[in-house]
């Protein structure tokens, strides 16, 4: 079950429902909730992407996991999971798709400064809107080798 500790009914209601719990015996997880980056705080981190795909000549898969592997504090780690169809195990790398706002911020900046230090200047999302046209259409016309 899902509280917003915010807002007192449901502050209240989560109390109860902890209690009730508790009495019973019952096992049970209590999680805080992070609030998740903002849909176009994501879109601007792909955009931040797939510019440093284009400029390396890398897929955006390719990308996105050189960039997980040098930023010097997301957690690279790797996860194998079975596949339901063919039964087989693969092995996956984290997401960053459950980044805080704070986090993807931090990662973006990270991943801007690294790729100028690299020679690929990737603009601030003020400047992406600025010039949104001009960039989408740069990216886009080479979307198919992302």
């Amino acid at each position: 079950m899902k509280f917003d500790g915010n807002i007192e009914l449901e502050a209240k209601q989560a109390r109860v429902y902890l209690n009730k719990l508790i009495t019973d015996g019952s096992k049970f997880e209590i999680v805080k909730k992070k609030q998740q980056r903002t849909i176009k705080q994501n879109a601007y981190l792909h955009v931040c992407i797939e510019m440093y795909a284009v400029n390396f000549g890398l897929t955006l898969e390719e990308a996105k996991t050189d960039l997980k592997r040098d930023c010097p504090y997301h957690d690279f780690t790797r996860y194998t999971k079975v596949n339901k169809v063919t039964g087989k195990s693969k092995l996956y790398l984290t997401s960053t798709k459950n980044y805080t706002t704070a986090e993807a911020t931090k990662f973006i900046d990270w991943l801007r400064t690294f790729s100028s230090q690299h020679g690929c200047y990737i603009p601030t999302s003020q400047e992406y809107l600025e010039n949104k046209f001009a960039i989408d259409k740069e990216i886009e016309r080479n979307r198919q080798f992302l």
